[in-house]
């Protein structure tokens, strides 16, 4: 008997549940968007802070002084401090030796009242020609007799014999003024206009003459 022809193996179709459905991938929320889009804000620790100065240069060392030029400096430094209390000194001291002083002393200048200047002027006029060395100095000791004061020889009295003697020096050696010491009191005479003054208060005055 013919053998029968072999027949191919039929397959049977898979079910219904057993065929295989592709896997659906779930579609993100909008919850889990917003968190993959929004960026953490850094921290404070993860702000870099900027890096620090450069370290500025060194400042360059002082010069030093060797000993020999340091004790120079500082000997011609005191040699000039001595030598300047030394005319301060020397100039103080003039008044006192009789010397001429040609400024005014006060902050006030010396400017003879009217009255003064008038009396003064007419003593000056009706002065003696004594020659140098010689003259006789007279200040008006009676202010209030301004009205006759040229005249009347009461007005007046006399310097004492060293004030006398140095301002007739002062005046015979063609000095603009002259400052001197009496009872304690500094007195400035101008010779141009024949007024004293005293050096503190310049307001205090009163004529002068020679004769």
């Amino acid at each position: 008997m013919a053998s029968r022809e072999a027949q191919p193996a039929v397959r049977k179709a898979p079910s219904k549940e057993a065929v295989a459905t592709p896997s659906v991938r779930k579609a993100p929320s909008k919850d889990a968007v917003d968190a993959q889009l929004v960026r953490k804000a850094p921290s404070k620790t993860d702000v870099s802070t900027p890096a620090p100065a450069p370290a500025s240069a060194p400042a360059p060392a002082k010069k030093t002084i060797s000993g020999p030029v340091r004790g120079a400096i500082l000997a011609k430094a005191k040699a000039k401090g001595k030598a300047k209390a030394k005319g301060k000194a020397a100039a103080k001291s003039l008044p006192s030796r009789g010397a001429p002083v040609l400024k005014t002393h006060g902050k006030a200048k010396a400017v003879a009242a009217k009255e003064f200047a008038i009396v003064a002027a007419k003593a000056k006029a009706k002065g003696t020609s004594s020659p140098p060395g010689s003259g006789t100095w007279y200040f008006m000791s009676d202010l209030r007799k301004l009205a006759v004061g040229s005249d009347d020889p009461k007005a007046w009295t006399k310097y004492d014999a060293k004030m006398n003697k140095q301002l007739e020096m002062a005046y015979s050696k063609g000095f603009k003024q002259y400052t001197m010491d009496r009872a304690g009191m500094q007195y400035i005479v101008k010779f141009k206009n024949m007024m004293q003054f005293r050096a503190d208060d310049k307001s205090l005055q009163r004529p002068v003459k020679r004769l």
